[in-house]
C-alpha cells in the first residue's frame, strides 16, 4: 500500500510532538515492517 506522509508527520515523529507522537511511530514502523510503502 502506498502512503503520502504530510511533512507534518514527519515533525511530529522527529520532534516527539505530542498527542501525535504514537500514530506517527506506527506509520514508520509499519514502513519498516514493508506493510507501506511512503512517498513523500
Amino acid at each position: 500500500m502506498k502512503v503520502f506522509l504530510d511533512t507534518s508527520i514527519l515533525v511530529d515523529f522527529l520532534t516527539d510532538r505530542p498527542p501525535f507522537t504514537s500514530e506517527a511511530l506506527e506509520i514508520f514502523s509499519l514502513s519498516e515492517k514493508g506493510k507501506v510503502m511512503l512517498h513523500t
